[in-house]
């Protein structure tokens, strides 16, 4: 009967050593997973870091962009302040020449000024 229980204990002894040795190899493929796994998440992080900076630069570069278009713009509207400004004053001193030209007395005056604005008599 001593027999027996010792190759009983062998077993068990066996039977932990095996197990120990599946826990061990459980563990070791669990490391090495997370370990991969945070090597692609690190990767995974790269990659959206340099999109995001590509998607920053771009919309800076826009940004610069648009500020110049809104100077160009600017400055165009600027100048149509100045030209309004500058045709108003002629449409007035038109209108107060206006007042003041005097009608031709004869028809001969008449031709002569259509001549001098470049239209040509008719007879």
């Amino acid at each position: 009967m001593n027999i027996k229980i010792k190759n009983l204990t062998e077993y068990s002894n066996l039977f932990w050593y095996f197990l120990f040795l599946i826990f061990f190899f459980i563990l070791v493929v669990s490391l090495i997973d997370s370990i991969k796994m945070r090597l692609k998440i690190r990767n995974i992080e790269k990659e959206v870091n340099r999109k995001v900076e590509k998607e920053i630069k771009w919309y800076e570069e826009n940004l610069e962009n648009y500020k110049k278009e809104m100077e160009r713009y600017k400055k165009l509207y600027q100048n149509v302040q100045e030209k309004v400004l500058y045709y108003e004053r002629v449409y007035k001193r038109l209108q107060l020449t206006k007042e003041k030209i005097e009608l031709p007395k004869t028809s001969k005056e008449l031709r002569e000024r259509f001549e001098k604005l470049g239209y040509k008599p008719i007879n």
